[in-house]
């Protein structure tokens, strides 16, 4: 992490490619017609950011420069008034035109057709024992990581969970 901060205080900021999450769900309870992607992201972001940040992240947005991580499409739901149909349309549009990075995470069964263009799909994979293993040994310093990985033996439930990576971080 101290390496990752070292190389962000060497770069030109106007080189860098910035991330934004995007609450699709969120995102969805700020559609009204006439609105654009663009007008609900800026709606989301105000009280988020302010002033400097705020035009900087414009800047990056303009060029290409944001990866727009689009989260839980499988959240939005249709009603009320086809707020999916709605969404969908809105981040086509704005997909066909961003040049930048776009990333959009749904559970499977809930995913349906994709709102973006050509996308390339992915699947998360579960953690066999051995990868939970590394994972925690990375995460944890030794003590806490045999502490933790015990925990997990004696708990069915949580170390069915621990398969999935992100759920593991928490």
């Amino acid at each position: 992490a101290l390496e990752c901060l070292r190389a962000l205080t060497e770069q030109d900021p106007d080189e860098l490619r910035v991330p934004i999450l995007v609450d699709l769900q969120k995102f969805a309870d700020q559609i009204e017609d006439g609105r654009t992607f663009e007008g609900i992201l800026n709606r989301i972001l105000t009280p988020l950011v302010a002033g400097v940040v705020r035009e900087y992240l414009e800047r990056r947005l303009s060029v290409g420069q944001v990866v727009v991580l689009l989260d839980a499409w499988d959240e939005v739901a249709e009603e009320p008034k086809g707020r999916r149909a709605l969404a969908r349309e809105l981040l086509q549009n704005w997909s066909s035109k961003y040049q930048g990075q776009t990333i959009m995470t749904s559970r499977p069964a809930h995913f349906g057709a994709s709102p973006l263009d050509d996308p390339r799909m992915v699947e998360l994979i579960a953690f066999g024992r051995r990868e939970v293993e590394d994972f925690v040994g990375a995460w944890f310093d030794s003590e806490r990581a045999t502490a933790f990985l015990e925990e997990l033996d004696h708990r069915p439930a949580l170390s069915g969970l621990a398969h999935m990576p992100l759920l593991l971080t928490l």
